[in-house]
């Protein structure tokens, strides 16, 4: 069975308010990181259902598990190995590795 495509138009707004909700968790995390974590479980929700990426920039900067905004030293620790970059939240313990090529 066939799934029905939602609109353009559908999809560029969900874009938006994902891009908003974003910017708005990263603006409240210092004073109240568990509204900023609803702010990010949303965008999620958003995202689901309209069928619409994340993008990249935005997916690295909160933990898959518990949703929790990562803020390099308040609540995430970034350390740089060989061939990649391990990000660990520090709410839960997740561990993120990206893979990285350096230059020269």
């Amino acid at each position: 069975m066939k799934r029905f495509k939602k609109p353009d138009w559908q999809k560029q707004i969900s874009r938006e308010r994902i891009e908003i909700l974003f910017s708005e968790a990263e603006k409240i995390f210092r004073t109240n990181p568990e509204r900023a974590k609803n702010y990010i479980k949303q965008a999620w929700r958003i995202a689901l259902k309209y069928r619409v990426r994340i993008p990249l920039a935005l997916k690295r900067s909160f933990c898959k598990k518990c949703f929790y905004y990562l803020k390099a030293g308040a609540s995430a620790s970034i350390r740089l190995n060989k061939q990649r970059l391990i990000i660990t939240c520090k709410n839960c313990g997740a561990v993120k590795r990206i893979p990285y090529k350096r230059k020269g």
